[in-house]
């Protein structure tokens, strides 16, 4: 199953909502994956780097890597219910 981009919602300082904001999914570990922009479906160690491209008022801005673990490819709550990063 894959995990659908529109589960992760980024926001900024105030609650500023940064859409549109991109994902770069990498392998970690004996994790063999990406960079991609599609999120992983298998089981496995990643991080995802979320990326704001800027508007008129704002500065372009990347997250710092956030780890997460797929146990078995299901979708990871942990990630739909993520913290700031």
């Amino acid at each position: 199953m894959a995990r659908a981009h529109s589960r992760i919602l980024v926001t900024g300082a105030g609650g500023f909502i940064t859409a549109p904001t991109s994902f770069s999914y990498v392998g970690t570990g004996s994790t063999k994956y990406g960079p991609s922009a599609t999120a992983p479906t298998n089981a496995g160690t990643y991080t995802v780097t979320a990326t704001y491209k800027g508007d008129a008022n704002h500065t372009p801005s990347s997250s710092a890597p956030k780890y997460f673990r797929e146990p078995s490819g299901a979708v990871n709550p942990a990630m739909t219910n993520s913290s700031s990063w």
